[in-house]
């Protein structure tokens, strides 16, 4: 009884150590870190709709499969406010950093696919680093505040 409990404290203890160590190496992610470091002040979103989806991020290409190198979170909730997109983390994962980004400083492109769902590109101006959210939000939550490029 006594040996049964005790495996059963090092499973959990074991378990709650991989955790930790995956959330650690998610908050070092060079390039989520570098997409975060361009954001603004996270707003408070006013109890704007939200949209829980994966948000794919990289470098040096307008799609995710042109890029060499990039990486993807999933669980993200995506927003489209008035003043931008905001990107935050769910609770658990507190190893993912959240991140705003004004209207100002990205440049919507093209639409692509993406684990079975249509995306909308995301370019962060003046860097090479991209993200996309779901065509879905897109289309339903950012109405006319940005053009699409062509």
């Amino acid at each position: 009884m006594l040996t049964l409990r005790m495996n059963e404290i090092l499973i959990f203890l074991g378990v709650a150590l991989l955790w930790v160590g995956a959330m650690i190496v998610e908050y070092r992610n060079h390039l989520w870190s570098q997409i975060v470091s361009y954001g603004d002040p996270i707003p408070d979103n006013s109890g704007e709709k939200s949209s829980i989806q994966m948000v794919f991020f990289w470098r040096s290409a307008p799609t995710f499969k042109q890029a060499q190198g990039g990486d993807y979170w999933n669980s993200m909730d995506v927003s489209c406010l008035t003043d931008g997109v905001l990107i935050t983390r769910p609770l658990f994962l507190f190893g993912r950093r959240s991140v705003f980004l004004p209207w100002s400083k990205i440049e919507v492109g093209e639409q692509f696919r993406a684990w079975l769902a249509q995306r909308r590109a995301i370019r962060i101006k003046g860097t090479d680093l991209y993200l996309s959210i779901s065509e879905k939000v897109y289309k339903n939550q950012s109405g006319s505040h940005v053009q699409a490029k062509s």
